[in-house]
């Protein structure tokens, strides 16, 4: 049966070795004043208390310096990404998804339902239909999908009087869009 390690004993395995540090000695010495019996420590040998107080300064100051450069980097990356998860959270759980039905009072009418994301942005109210491009703000939640739906049709009207060959990739990309969601009434 191999001999238990002290408590000391694993935390020594990760000091640097003696060329790397001066107060190896200091730690040596404590080591062997102190030894685990039962969750107490008992001193043994011959050692000063003040030898004991100077080995264990020294042992302490190793021990900063490996947590440092361990334990503190680690939970530094570690808090940064709880801290990215939570903004991430607050965005999320704040945005509603809502149900487009209706365009009135427009003289719209939906072909598809569709769906708009809003959310609150800087104490007002984002209405977006990201496939399109297409945002709107508000003080309130109905406010901004009032406003987006406004943009649409005024999109709408805009785009279907003129030449398609002649819009961009982004208004042809829009344009495509709105003809699969809404159409004028007859």
């Amino acid at each position: 049966m191999g001999k238990e390690e002290t408590i000391f004993e694993r935390f020594l395995a990760g000091v640097p070795k003696r060329e790397e540090s001066p107060s190896w000695d200091e730690c040596g010495r404590a080591q062997r004043a102190f030894r685990q019996k039962g969750g107490q420590r008992i001193i043994v040998g011959n050692i000063s208390s003040k030898e004991i107080s100077k080995a264990i300064t020294s042992w302490s100051l190793s021990a900063k310096t490996i947590m440092e450069r361990s334990i503190v980097g680690l939970l530094a990356r570690r808090v940064d990404a709880l801290e990215a998860e939570v903004k991430l959270l607050r965005r999320v759980t704040r945005s509603v998804i809502v149900p487009i039905e209706t365009f009135a009072p427009y003289p719209f009418e939906v072909v598809n339902l569709f769906h708009v994301v809003v959310e609150p942005v800087d104490g007002e109210f984002e209405a977006n239909l990201y496939d399109a491009n297409i945002g709107a703000s508000g003080d309130t939640q109905t406010e901004a999908i009032e406003n987006l739906k406004d943009i649409m049709v005024n999109l709408f009207e805009h785009y279907s009087k003129a030449d398609e060959k002649k819009l961009g990739p982004g208004p042809a990309a829009k344009w495509a869009i709105l003809k699969t969601l809404l159409k004028k009434r007859v």
